[in-house]
């Protein structure tokens, strides 16, 4: 609206306002003439002027103008008024009393049919409305679905790759143990002693136990990451129907809670700390096997020389 048309409504209230003031005070001086003074003609007047006090709309000055036309009739008439000027004026205040009333009536029908006609309106927007924010939110979370549908896919190879070369260490090296010890007979003595068989032996066990541990140990840690990334795709999903029962006003604090909990998080570290931790510890254990494996057979030679 510009400021022209706003000023022309501003000059319509206006007008509309004197009016009815100015009908509303020749009603009140019109219950001081003798020929109102009946019960009926000022109980209708009354009725009149309190029905018209409801009148507030400025494009209802129409109805203004009417009873502005009619009271001046009214006041045409001079006393003593006789019979039939009496029968006149009481005809003329009988129909303003029924023009207010057919008129309020109308309205308030036109109303009641308005708003209802408005309320289906209303509930098929706000339906609509729905459907349409339920549609965008799904949109906006695609791409960020698709990312963690990559991401649920890529730890899932990891996951089953690690699982596989865990499968693979296990088989080898159970196979490699197996045939080191069916094959003592051809490595002692004519490639190693004694000694260097089981040191060899304990080794190769050591490295397959290691490999073992590590290839178990990322396949979960891959299992963990991927189960993750599933619970936050799936829950994006929700996300849509999940926020249309959260009203408006909260609506944003819900979603700046939801982005803490699915962005910015640190990668938990302790599962690679823990894998590091199992190579060195291996190998520790590895190196004190060794030594002690070295020393009981050099015993055991030593007592078989005596």
């Amino acid at each position: 609206m510009n400021e022209q048309e706003r000023e022309i409504i501003n000059q319509k209230v206006k007008s509309f306002k004197d009016k009815k003031e100015k009908v509303l005070t020749q009603l009140d001086l019109l219950k001081n003439k003798q020929f109102i003074s009946s019960q009926d003609n000022s109980s209708m007047l009354i009725n009149i002027i309190n029905k018209l006090k409801g009148i507030h709309h400025y494009e209802e000055i129409l109805i203004l103008n009417y009873f502005d036309e009619s009271i001046m009739l009214i006041n045409g008439f001079t006393e003593p008024l006789d019979a039939v000027k009496k029968i006149e004026v009481k005809y003329y205040l009988i129909e303003m009393s029924n023009f207010i009333d057919r008129f309020i009536v109308v309205k308030e029908s036109f109303q009641s049919y308005t708003t209802n006609i408005l309320s289906d309106a209303i509930i098929n927007v706000n339906e609509e409305l729905g459907r349409f924010n339920r549609l965008r939110n799904i949109a906006d979370n695609a791409k960020t679905e698709n990312i963690y549908n990559n991401a649920v896919s890529k730890y899932k190879k990891l996951e089953d790759g690690y699982r596989l070369k865990f499968y693979i260490a296990m088989a080898i090296t159970l196979f490699v143990s197996v045939a080191i010890f069916l094959c003592k007979s051809v490595f002692v003595p004519n490639l190693l002693n004694n000694l260097e068989f089981w040191i060899l032996k304990i080794s190769i066990l050591a490295v397959g136990v290691t490999l073992i541990s590590y290839f178990i140990k990322q396949s979960s840690h891959y299992q963990i990451l991927a189960d993750q990334n599933y619970q936050t795709q799936v829950e994006l999903q929700a996300y849509p129907s999940f926020m249309e029962s959260i009203p408006s006003n909260e609506a944003a604090s819900v979603r700046k809670e939801l982005a803490l909990k699915y962005f910015g998080r640190e990668i938990d570290s302790a599962a690679h700390k823990d894998m590091g931790n199992l190579v060195s510890d291996q190998m520790k254990s590895t190196t004190d096997m060794v030594k002690a494996t070295t020393e009981a057979i050099k015993n055991l030679n030593g007592k078989g020389s005596t």
